[in-house]
């Protein structure tokens, strides 16, 4: 009930009749609108769903709107007339709507001036009254600072004479979010639904199977073919002949050939009973599957199946197999549907939705040494488990909910024998949909210190941070990234691909239908950390010792004997600890606090305005 209560509140909160608050969004592009006695919220419009970038508009024409009317008593008719032209400035800013991106930082941050040459608001009222030196200064050395922590003699006379409290301006100046959560297409995608990947050919070739009818727009291989990319972002895809007349939902190298497994009974020209192979030129049977084959995967030298089958000699209801070079040797057992497999040490992963020995089990191990080979966990998992993930030196799991009274147990940790669900109570749990659909967590995958869950899904896990389909799950004792990114419809498959990260579900587009099609297949367009040098300001090396560095060590910078900050972001370039170079001496010494293993971004700027960065490795 508790859970039910919680989940209806969120739906009321996010989708309901009472829509969510145009002033909490407001309040969310900037703070200020809490503070401010001059926000008269009846006069707010409705909330409504739109682009970050119209939410920003709106900030800015009502805070315009607002500050004309509340023009100061005290001001002189010079100060009157310069703030009342300042503020046509901010109408033609917000009507052009050339606004700064973030693209380098993946939270809200205020941006004064971006890689483009785009200046926030305050940036541009300044600018176009004739200070454009003002703005670029105050880029050089405090780029992502509010007005409030700008302290700045230029800044401040500017507002006084220009007929502005520091408070206003505060008010005007947005935050802006993260551009991570852009895609881009691979190719045009596919006429259908991805399914599967995997790399293969040493890393070279990206395999696509799913139930889709071309490639690329215009390529006859249907349900399965493979993309190459010579430089980030450029693909070429290319057919394996006319593909498969079913859907391809499982894909493995093995002994030179490509496998691929799924509900079809042609490959090419050649007759297969749902798996075949490929040699480079041709389709080929592989051995006889009576039904469908959902996972495959190569442990211990041998290539294995699994997923809902019979043995084709009459054997009955199988759902695991070993491949013998010429067929399949069958490894019973198992009653019901086996989804993925995964290796754990000397052993196999199995989950799905079966049973074991006619108790429900839906996860079980398996070893070919083992007697007897299935070994069983200390309690079962309830719902239907979709994918497994090594993780932080545990193994996770995640589920499509079939449990009729389980809603929590969809993100699982083994912790010995027994997994253990992430989720303990409704407070804890962010997933939902809003049409009646049972939430389904169809893939992990890991991120250096990052896990990313995929599927068919909406997402509040902290009711500031909104998500659609991909999200952060990462375990405490990590720190939770922001490295989701939004597609409208089911992620079946994430997967590594020459450094980018690529999903592939059923999903047409991006958040809110932006960006080019995707049509089921797309690449995350990945942040930097790095924080560019200003124009004609000197780029300097940084250098730190020793690197790598214990977590609460201590690491000595040579600061050249200038003054300015030094900055540590993890890789999501999230700040974890800054502090001064008072330019007495050439080195500096820090003192970290204790920090996560991995790797870190240390940025220094001068006061000069030189600035540089360097990684720094924790261990």
């Amino acid at each position: 009930m508790k859970y039910l209560f919680t989940f209806l509140c969120v739906l009321c909160l996010l989708y309901g009749q009472a829509a969510p608050s145009a002033f909490n969004k407001l309040a969310e592009v900037n703070a200020c609108w809490k503070t401010q006695p001059e926000a008269v919220l009846k006069e707010l419009p409705q909330y409504r769903t739109m682009p970050e970038k119209e939410w920003i508009r709106l900030h800015l024409s009502l805070v315009e709107a607002i500050l004309r009317r509340n023009t100061p008593r005290h001001l002189s008719a010079a100060q009157a007339a310069l703030r009342s032209q300042s503020l046509d400035h901010l109408r033609r800013y917000w009507q052009e709507g050339n606004f700064p991106v973030n693209e380098r930082y993946s939270y809200r941050t205020p941006i004064f001036i971006d890689g483009q040459d785009n200046f926030c608001a305050v940036g541009y009222l300044v600018k176009a009254s004739g200070f454009e030196s003002i703005s670029r200064m105050i880029a050089s050395r405090t780029n992502l600072a509010y007005v409030k922590d700008m302290h700045y003699p230029e800044l401040d006379q500017w507002a006084i004479t220009h007929g502005f409290t520091k408070d206003e301006l505060a008010w005007i100046q947005p935050g802006y979010p993260p551009a991570h959560t852009a895609m881009s297409p691979v190719g045009k995608g596919v006429e259908g639904k991805v399914l599967e990947m995997a790399t293969g050919q040493a890393g070279e070739r990206l395999y696509v199977g799913g139930a889709f009818d071309k490639a690329d727009g215009t390529i006859p291989s249907s349900n399965i073919a493979y993309v190459t990319s010579s430089a980030p972002g450029q693909y070429e895809w290319h057919a394996l002949k006319s593909g498969t007349n079913g859907p391809v939902t499982a894909i493995a190298e093995y002994d030179g050939k490509l496998f691929a497994g799924g509900t079809f009974s042609m490959a090419g020209e050649a007759p297969v009973s749902n798996i075949a192979y490929w040699d480079g030129s041709d389709w080929h049977a592989a051995g006889c599957v009576d039904g469908r084959v959902s996972d495959m995967i190569v442990f211990q030298g041998s290539l294995y199946i699994a997923g809902s089958f019979d043995g084709c000699d009459g054997s009955g209801e199988i759902n695991f197999a070993r491949w013998n070079g010429s067929g399949w040797t069958w490894i019973a057992g198992l009653s019901g549907q086996v989804n993925t497999l995964e290796v754990m040490g000397d052993r196999l992963l199995l989950g799905g939705r079966f049973s074991y020995q006619g108790n429900p089990a839906n996860v079980i191990s398996w070893s070919p040494l083992a007697v007897p080979g299935f070994q069983t966990f200390d309690n079962t998992i309830r719902n239907e488990v979709m994918d497994f993930e090594p993780f932080g030196g545990a193994m996770y799991a995640v589920c499509r909910r079939t449990h009729e009274t389980d809603s929590l147990s969809l993100m699982l940790k083994l912790d010995g024998n027994e997994w253990a669900s992430l989720f303990q109570d409704a407070t804890t749990f962010p997933f939902f949909t809003t049409d009646g659909s049972a939430v389904a967590l169809n893939t992990l995958i890991t991120e250096e210190n990052t896990l990313l869950a995929g599927g068919s899904f909406l997402s509040a896990p902290d009711m500031m941070v909104f998500t659609a389909n991909c999200v952060d799950v990462t375990p405490a004792p990590y720190q939770p990234g922001t490295h989701y990114f939004f597609v409208d419809s089911s992620i079946h498959k994430l997967i590594w691909y020459k450094g980018d990260l690529i999903a592939g579900g059923s999903f047409r587009h991006g958040w809110a239908g932006s960006g080019e099609p995707l049509n089921g297949i797309a690449r995350r367009k990945l942040l930097t950390t790095h924080i560019g040098t200003p124009a004609g300001k000197e780029k300097v090396q940084v250098r730190i010792a020793p690197n790598p560095v214990p977590s609460g060590g201590t690491v000595m910078l040579d600061s050249k004997g200038l003054a300015g900050r030094f900055y540590l972001s993890d890789l999501s370039g999230r700040k974890v600890f800054s502090g001064s170079l008072d330019g007495k001496g050439s080195s500096h010494l820090i003192r970290l606090p204790e920090l996560n293993a991995g790797m870190y971004l240390l940025e220094v700027q001068y006061a000069s305005g030189a600035s540089g960065n360097c990684k720094l490795l924790v261990q």
